[in-house]
């Protein structure tokens, strides 16, 4: 297990992760990256507020593991069948 943290940016604003999460590996800390990312889109009030952040993965030493868009992922939403 590592600890991997979870930071929200935008050009203006830095929301950074100082408790993270234990995952088994990077590819369990890019899902988690991905879940947080869906649920913070489902829940907020606009998703446009959203449009220009991004979610940046770091390990344990500081280095980035992953970044994405969440615009990116707000698209991938989209495309996606709604089960009800």
């Amino acid at each position: 297990m590592a600890r991997y943290y979870f930071c929200f940016s935008s050009a203006y604003e830095t929301q950074n992760d100082t408790d993270g999460f234990d995952l088994a590996d990077e590819s369990a800390a890019r899902a988690h990256a991905l879940a947080l990312a869906g649920n913070l889109l489902r829940h907020a009030p606009s998703q446009k507020s959203w449009e220009d952040w991004s979610i940046r993965v770091l390990d344990e030493a500081g280095n980035e593991v992953f970044t994405k868009a969440l615009a990116e992922v707000a698209a991938s939403r989209a495309k996606r069948p709604q089960i009800r």
